[in-house]
């Protein structure tokens, strides 16, 4: 589905009927010491009670746990209200390269992923529903550069080429610098100072010249009328 398509899924749902789970298998390819991570497992109380069984049953060790913010396809659906799950094996060297050739991946593994989400999606449509479950923004899921400074938000990649000119925030992380100022999820950021804020490119280049502790002019638009506050940078929490 990728990035984009799932910001416009949950925008545009197909029957109009709410999603009561997006289950995400990102990089399953290549299991190691039968180990499959599986991010989202907070997101619902009900996760960890399906997915534990499913993996006991295809005997593989299963690490279940975290919100559902994360850099990958689910991350929207979970901002929009649905408990998520993403599985994932693992990273490699080959990964966006020429070189992930189809001998290199771990058929048997693939299919024991496979089988448990196939499991798990049985099991979740047996019984009546889950219950989301909402949780801050984590740092992953937001504007953390390498160096610089951080807001405290977490913005949307959907480049609508249709869309007024600014960058749409997804969510803002509680008490963040971005929320102690005022904005929201659903802003759209306009400008930062003297600087034009088209997308999230726009935002990660003041974000990395930016320092901890320095104040900033934010432009934002909020129900087609444009305000402007003072936020201080923050101090990314990735940092230590």
């Amino acid at each position: 589905m990728g990035d984009l398509g799932s910001e416009y899924y949950v925008k545009h749902p197909v029957t109009g009927e709410p999603v009561t789970a997006m289950i995400n298998m990102d990089m399953i390819g290549r299991m190691k010491m039968n180990k499959l991570y599986i991010n989202g497992g907070e997101s619902a109380r009900e996760w960890r009670d399906l997915v534990l069984p499913a993996c006991a049953k295809q005997r593989v060790e299963c690490t279940v746990g975290g919100s559902g913010y994360g850099p990958s396809d689910h991350m929207p659906f979970y901002i929009a209200g649905s408990p998520v799950l993403f599985f994932f094996t693992g990273s490699h060297s080959d990964y966006h390269t020429a070189t992930d050739d189809a001998d290199k991946i771990n058929a048997i593994g693939g299919a024991r992923v496979a089988a448990i989400a196939g499991n798990v999606t049985l099991a979740v449509a047996a019984i009546k529903g889950l219950t989301y479950v909402k949780a801050p923004p984590e740092p992953m899921g937001g504007d953390v550069p390498r160096r610089g400074a951080s807001l405290g938000t977490v913005p949307s990649y959907d480049e609508d080429p249709s869309r007024p000119k600014g960058l749409v925030l997804s969510d803002v992380i509680p008490d963040g610098p971005a929320a102690r100022a005022g904005l929201k999820a659903g802003d759209r950021i306009t400008q930062i100072d003297t600087h034009e804020i088209a997308n999230a490119a726009d935002l990660m280049f003041v974000l990395t010249m930016a320092k901890p502790g320095q104040e900033a002019k934010i432009t934002y638009v909020r129900d087609g009328k444009a305000f402007t506050v003072t936020a201080t940078f923050g101090k990314p929490r990735s940092r230590k």
